[in-house]
């Protein structure tokens, strides 16, 4: 087995068996390799409690086996992870994820892995990132190496009875998000005048020519920002379900399947996209011209001289005859109004905010915001798994995850997902990277040729205002709580479900019993924004 590997001091080497290997050592020697994931929320609380961990006789490997966006771990991402393990002397990258085979069916993340460092057996697993826990097991594995009773571990202190220190703090960190993060890529994200030039144009039907549809539409205030229907509907059918733009000006990466890094990229899709708005760069810049011309200016400065329509066609984009017939300065002036389109419509959306839910109540100190069964929901949210994947203030990682959901398509055919969005962001002038960002900046994904992990990945949405926005999944196939919960319970799709889907399944995904479903959808329903 051999590792890329990176020390605290930033040096980088292979790590192999051999150098893990201490066949001829005195004493019991512990090897503990923490098997962790960038995107996962349980792996970065243990990550930044390593130093409340046992060392005694114990040396720490800490072992990456997926980045931030879920694909396999390679040595660069190691750079990233490293400031989630401050207290970790070395980390490995393992995106075969070599270790699994020595795992049980079904696992949640972190895993510790106790090995016999003079034999190279493993002699214990634990789940979780329980500090005290991990310790105890450690003392166990090494008591029975000894042929000693091991020590007693420490008695839990637990929050109303339920909850233990990681679960709690946890808990906490899920509370209200307040403001989003900056937008360097957008120099008007936070202009008051951009965001509400922003807001006529998010309600501006006039963009579409063939159907009565503006991007209001689709993300109804009344409707928790999305649109309660199965598969979007604009000037057609769409393939997916809409998601919920409340809190996306927080977001790391945007659509179903990522194929936008920044809210105003995300705003130009639907523009120019036949079956959504069905606009054109030519279109829209016109609309702006006619309408919004003194609004636009006053903020982004003078339009083009578009009342010429031999010169600017009224209509037309990238690939059409019209555009063909411009000049290349005047398709980057006109792109260029366009592009401000989408920063003025972020810069509204970045003004969206959400209400406290019980939740936010409850982890602030008012104990009678959840019952009973709510918060036994909360515990097993923790404990089986799904804390992974939905965790912070938005409850997502902005992670992409193979779950095997059915399609939406209306063909019929199963979704690829991120594996072509990927393509799709590495190609697009207006990723962060590209020319039309007022920060160009490396983009999350810049690679044309996506891991084939991310075959039908799909980015996992936040939890906030889920009562609210049914249906659910990226084909909206679930019609209620109940249903997506279900489908976790029964360990994944059914057969008709896996026809109509596609990939390998994640071996993260957290199964779980019918009496867990109860407690989890009787706390998923508290989440209402």
């Amino acid at each position: 087995m051999r590792w890329p590997a990176l020390r605290s001091d930033g040096s980088r080497f292979d790590l192999t068996t051999a150098d893990l290997f201490v066949p001829c050592a005195a004493t019991v020697e512990l090897l503990v390799l923490r098997v962790s994931a960038g995107f996962c929320g349980t792996c970065r609380w243990l990550g930044a409690h390593t130093a409340d961990l046992a060392r005694e006789h114990v040396r720490l490997v800490d072992v990456l086996v997926a980045n931030d966006d879920g694909e396999p771990a390679t040595a660069d991402d190691l750079v990233a992870w490293r400031p989630w393990v401050p207290g970790s002397a070395v980390i490995a990258a393992d995106g075969g994820f070599a270790l699994r085979a020595a795992l049980a069916a079904a696992f949640v993340l972190p895993l510790t892995v106790v090995i016999d460092a003079r034999t190279m057996d493993v002699v214990e697993v634990v789940e979780g990132p329980d500090t005290d826990v991990i310790d105890a097991r450690i003392e166990k594995a090494r008591a029975a190496l000894e042929n000693r009773p091991p020590q007693p571990p420490p008695v839990a202190e637990l929050r109303e009875g339920r909850f233990s220190r990681w679960e709690w703090e946890m808990a906490e960190a899920m509370a209200l998000p307040g403001a989003p993060p900056p937008d360097p890529s957008n120099a008007y994200a936070d202009d008051g005048y951009a965001a509400t030039l922003g807001e006529e144009l998010f309600s501006e039907k006039g963009f579409a020519k063939d159907a009565d549809v503006a991007c209001i539409t689709c993300h109804d205030p009344q409707k928790g920002r999305a649109d309660a229907r199965p598969q979007a509907l604009g000037v057609s059918a769409g393939d997916r379900n809409t998601p919920s733009i409340a809190l996306a000006a927080h977001a790391r990466s945007l659509f179903w399947d990522g194929r936008a890094d920044s809210l105003w990229m995300q705003a130009l899709g639907p523009l120019e996209s036949p079956r959504e708005i069905g606009s054109s760069r030519l279109r829209a810049a016109h609309v702006v011209h006619d309408l919004y011309g003194s609004e636009y200016e006053s903020v982004f400065g003078a339009l083009p001289a578009l009342a010429d329509t031999t010169r600017f066609p009224l209509d037309g984009g990238p690939g059409s005859a019209a555009w063909a017939s411009m000049t290349v300065a005047d398709q980057d002036a006109v792109t260029k109004v366009f592009v401000q389109v989408g920063k003025a419509i972020a810069a509204y959306e970045r003004t969206f905010r959400v209400k406290p839910s019980a939740l936010d109540r409850y982890v602030t100190g008012d104990a009678s915001a959840l019952g009973e069964l709510e918060k036994d929901g909360l515990h097993a949210f923790f404990t089986r798994g799904c804390a992974q994947c939905h965790y912070g203030p938005r409850l997502t990682d902005d992670a992409f995850h193979v779950v095997r959901f059915a399609t939406g398509r209306v063909d019929g055919a199963p979704d690829r997902g991120a594996i072509d969005g990927f393509t799709l962001l590495a190609s697009s002038p207006f990723a962060r990277a590209g020319a039309f960002s007022d920060a160009p900046s490396p983009s999350a994904r810049r690679s044309p040729s996506p891991s084939p992990s991310m075959l039908g990945a799909f980015r996992t949405p936040t939890l906030r205002g889920l009562p609210s926005t049914a249906p659910y999944g990226h084909g909206g196939t679930f019609a209620t709580i109940e249903d997506v919960v279900a489908f976790y319970a029964r360990g994944g799709p059914t057969a008709d479900e896996a026809t109509r889907s596609t990939g390998v399944l994640d071996p993260l995904f957290p199964p779980f019993d019918a009496d867990t479903a109860a407690k989890l959808t009787a706390f998923l329903r508290v989440l209402s924004q």
